[in-house]
């Protein structure tokens, strides 16, 4: 900002020169008709010494003013590269604690919302048990401070695969005569063959192996 600011003081005296060299060519011009050529050089030259000595006295300080501020501008540089370089490194120090805290938030989410499920679906499986009922299941629940959705019929909102997984984690591999049993045991109606199309649509988590007219169904990843 400093040196746009000479720049444009030396436009400026430049201008003025140039009108001061002016006026003395038109003195000196006017001094031409009464005297000699003589006299006329000598004023020529007497114009041109003034307004060079002009020029230095008005320039010569504003130079020495901004050479004085000089030192002091690059001292504010510096102490401002180091002060936001600084600044950066302990930013940069708080944001990977941060992104550690939430990373680790969100595994905490995300497991406990697949336990939340988990618990909602047992809660659909044991629905028909004296133990397990919804009506009983709650008050236990609710003991633990665990908040949970669990209408009387909360079966209806819980898909039939979902179920199998449940039943199947508890085991290896479970044929899948012995998964129909388990269903009928636990009130859940579903025939063989709508066992068997929620297990082929849900591939990726279920796996379906053959020995001889068996059918034995496992958890893929377990």
């Amino acid at each position: 900002m400093g040196r746009l600011t000479l720049l444009i003081f030396r436009f400026s005296v430049n201008t003025m020169y140039s009108s001061v060299v002016a006026e003395f060519e038109k003195d000196k011009n006017r001094g031409c008709e009464k005297a000699g050529s003589r006299e006329v050089e000598e004023s020529k030259g007497r114009g041109k010494g003034d307004a060079n000595n002009f020029l230095d006295i008005v320039v010569s300080p504003l130079y020495s003013r901004f050479m004085a501020r000089f030192p002091d501008i690059i001292d504010g540089l510096e102490k401002q590269i180091a002060a936001d370089a600084t600044e950066i490194h302990k930013t940069g120090a708080e944001l990977q604690k941060l992104r550690s805290a939430y990373q680790r938030y969100r595994e905490l989410t995300d497991n406990l919302d697949s336990r939340i499920e988990r618990v909602r679906i047992v809660l659909g499986l044991l629905a028909e048990q004296e133990k397990w009922n919804v009506g009983e299941a709650v008050p236990f629940l609710e003991e633990l401070k665990i908040e949970i959705e669990a209408p009387e019929d909360i079966r209806a909102e819980i898909s039939l695969w979902k179920m199998i997984r449940e039943v199947v984690r508890q085991v290896e591999e479970l044929r899948i005569v012995e998964l129909e049993n388990v269903m009928r045991e636990l009130k859940v109606k579903a025939s063989r063959q709508a066992l068997e199309a929620a297990i082929d649509a849900h591939k990726r988590t279920f796996q379906v192996r053959r020995s001889g007219r068996e059918k034995f169904v496992s958890l893929k990843g377990a």
